[in-house]
């Protein structure tokens, strides 16, 4: 086994485990003999894991260029996360001794873990009380089996397009301060004639299409932090949670919080509009506008958000706007005035991103 199988052997098994290129010398494409460093990242949970592949054959101070890359790397997360970096050493026996070098602490913000591949001997090496075990990495070259050299970039460009490019935050935020500040109006709303009272309910901002004509505008807003009874509030926090926080991570604060708001904006619109004279309360309108944003964005860009595609969010949008029809006392074109203006959202936020990350292709 050569230089070139082991490297195309990384960029073929990575891939296959979802893990990014990260594209570090523009000239660097071909993978040969001459290719000097490769390093890929797959965000995990609240870390974000990297493989850095150098060749010391053609890397004469491979260290230095290990520190560098990682220094780099961290320069650019965006995000509060730990960092774990697999740093794999390639060649004959100076990759060996790099792994003498350095320790393994699996509690620091950022895990340095080494390995190394002495090509001559045969040898796979761990580092100083490194793991031999790593994501299933190992496995890698169990499988290199004389594979033919091909471009980093056809290899990735052959998966389909994977969740970690379009992910902007971990920490999710608005999310929760969404579900405190619905829970909050609820408590007002209880210790102040109830939720379910009526004339507590316009108090506060519900929906009423005559008021409204008369100029309360401010009610297309507010009507989406009010809920009536404990059982509408639950379950809205629930699907607040469950669809909420997984669109937050992939659109970012700003972005998401503009689909919440609009989505409601839409919902109170066509409510107005279409319901005649009841009063409405509630998030459904905004939750069914995060499913309606993320069904557009997960379809356009053939990925899952955190383990939800398109079909499911397609399923789950037509079995609750059917539940509307069957249901007596569900503001209906209210979920559907949400889901439309989400969908616009979607499509928008979709193309956008996608435009993006196929162009985020720069040396690090």
């Amino acid at each position: 086994m050569n230089i070139t199988d082991i490297l195309t052997a990384f960029s073929k098994g990575l891939a296959e485990k979802n893990y990014s290129f990260i594209k570090t010398k523009p000239e660097e494409n071909l993978i040969s003999e001459e290719t000097t460093e490769l390093c890929f990242y797959k965000p995990s949970g609240a870390v974000i894991n990297y493989v850095i592949v150098i060749n010391t054959f053609k890397t004469p101070s491979f260290e230095l260029r290990f520190d560098l890359l990682k220094k780099s790397i961290l320069s650019q997360i965006k995000y509060n996360a730990k960092a774990v970096f697999l740093c794999i050493a390639v060649g004959d026996e100076r990759a060996a001794e790099f792994t003498l070098r350095g320790g393994f602490d699996p509690q620091a913000e950022v895990v340095n873990i080494r390995w190394a591949v002495d090509i001559k001997n045969g040898n796979f090496i761990c580092g100083k009380d490194s793991p031999s075990k790593f994501d299933g990495i190992e496995n890698i070259l169990k499988n290199a089996k004389e594979p033919q050299p091909k471009t980093v970039s056809g290899i990735f460009r052959s998966q389909s397009c994977r969740s970690s490019d379009f992910i902007k935050t971990r920490s999710v935020i608005v999310t929760y301060g969404l579900i405190a500040l619905n829970v909050i109006m609820f408590i007002l709303l209880s210790l102040d004639g109830g939720s379910e009272n009526t004339q507590t309910l316009l108090k506060y901002g519900a929906i009423y299409a005559p008021y409204i004509k008369q100029g309360e505008y401010y009610r297309l807003f507010t009507y989406t932090f009010l809920h009536i009874g404990i059982l509408h509030i639950f379950s809205n926090m629930f699907g607040l949670f469950i669809f909420g926080s997984r669109c937050e991570r992939y659109y970012g604060y700003l972005k998401f919080t503009a689909v919440y708001l609009i989505s409601g904006l839409g919902c109170s619109l066509l409510s107005f509009l279409f319901s005649g004279e009841s009063v409405s309360a509630g998030a459904s309108g905004a939750i069914f506008g995060i499913m309606g944003s993320s069904l557009a964005y997960t379809l356009i860009n053939n990925i899952k958000m955190d383990g939800l595609d398109a079909y499911v969010y397609i399923i789950i949008s037509i079995i609750n706007i059917g539940f509307g029809f069957v249901y007596p006392g569900v503001d209906n074109w209210g979920h559907i005035g949400g889901f439309a203006a989400g969908v616009i959202l979607g499509i928008i936020i979709g193309f956008a991103d996608k435009k993006k990350v196929s162009k985020n292709d720069k040396a690090v």
